[in-house]
């Protein structure tokens, strides 16, 4: 798996869960901790992925910074299932990588406002 392959990885299971820790995400890409913390480290330049400390600590999108998560993962479920049916083609994942991509990059405003 390539650098854009894994970090692609990683930001779908990120909009997919609530937090998620570095150990499970390892796991998942089977790379190292330092490698996935250098690749969260990159996303975070981009996307409001966040991290908390502690026992309960993980990486995190933010909902506040980030208002449409949830229908980004909306997408990213029914490409999964699309998948597992044979109902799929490139153009297909590339307008759903587009899609979840713009869900992502909306941003709250002020006066309930939304901009990319």
């Amino acid at each position: 798996m390539d650098n854009w392959e894994r970090r692609w990885k990683l930001f779908l299971v990120i909009i997919q869960t609530d937090q998620i820790t570095v150990k499970c995400l390892v796991a998942k890409c089977e790379a190292a901790s330092s490698t996935i913390r250098a690749d969260l480290a990159h996303l975070a330049l981009t996307f409001p992925i966040k991290s908390r400390r502690g026992n309960n600590g993980g990486y995190y999108f933010s909902d506040a910074d980030c208002p449409f998560r949830k229908h980004a993962a909306f997408v990213v479920r029914i490409v999964e299932d699309m998948k597992k049916m044979e109902c799929w083609n490139e153009a297909d994942n590339q307008i759903a990588q587009e899609t979840i991509l713009a869900l992502t990059s909306i941003r709250a405003g002020e006066n309930n406002t939304f901009h990319l």
